[in-house]
């Protein structure tokens, strides 16, 4: 019951995890839109000449980078997630055999040649 307890918890805790990525890159994603309409509301203040179509399109690719960025984090903790998972698979693999395990081996060994 313990382990599933701690599977749980681990579970529980990776969840959280993700959901403060999450509002971390949405507020990064804020910081960056809102950047861009700054930036566009002094051209406008200042007289230059703006166009709508290069308004919509700055907007556009803001939505774009931001959304790339949330995608390659994303990606990269799972690869990162998955290359540990990988690296204990290989240490438990190497481990040696439990005292349990050798006796329970040695009991059938017995077994089968009485």
């Amino acid at each position: 019951m313990e382990i599933y307890n701690n599977k749980v918890c681990c579970d529980l805790l990776l969840s959280l995890l993700g959901l403060w990525l999450s509002v971390r890159l949405q507020f990064l994603s804020v910081i960056i839109m809102f950047s861009v309409l700054v930036i566009i509301d002094i051209e406008v203040w200042m007289g230059q000449n703006y166009n709508s179509d290069s308004v919509a399109l700055s907007l556009t690719y803001s939505f774009l980078i931001t959304s790339l960025l949330k995608d390659l984090i994303f990606n990269l903790t799972a690869t990162e997630r998955e290359c540990i998972s990988l690296e204990r698979i290989h240490q438990y693999s190497g481990n040696k055999l439990e005292i349990g395990a050798e006796l329970g081996a040695g009991l059938g060994a017995g077994l089968g040649a009485g």
